[in-house]
C-alpha cells in the first residue's frame, strides 16, 4: 500500500471526471509500473481516455461497487503505471 501523490509518481496525472469535480484524492492503492519505449506522458494520457470511457473501470457514479483505475507516469523512469486504489485519503472509503 502507497499513498500515490503527483510527487512520487513524477507526473501530474489527471484524476476520472468525477473524482475532479468532488476533489477526491490522493489515493492508496497498489501501483504496477510497465516500461516502454513510448513517451510516458502521452501513453499515459491515451491509457486514462480509455478506462475513463468504460463506465465498468472509470465513472465512479456508474460503479460504485469496484474501485475505478487510474493511470500514471514515471518520466525518470520511462514507465507508466496503473493504479488499483483501495481508498481515498481524504474520505477512507474509495466511494
Amino acid at each position: 500500500m502507497e499513498l500515490i501523490t503527483n510527487s512520487n509518481v513524477h507526473c501530474e496525472y489527471q484524476l476520472s471526471k468525477f473524482d475532479s469535480k468532488m476533489g477526491i484524492w490522493p489515493y492508496y492503492g497498489v501501483i504496477n509500473w510497465y516500461k516502454h519505449q513510448v513517451d510516458s506522458h502521452r501513453l499515459k494520457i491515451a491509457i486514462q481516455q480509455i478506462v475513463d470511457s468504460v463506465p465498468i473501470l472509470g465513472g465512479r457514479l456508474v460503479k460504485k461497487l469496484f474501485s475505478p483505475l487510474k493511470v500514471v507516469c514515471n518520466i525518470k523512469s520511462g514507465s507508466i503505471g496503473v493504479i488499483k486504489p483501495e481508498f481515498s485519503a481524504t474520505n477512507g472509503t474509495g466511494l
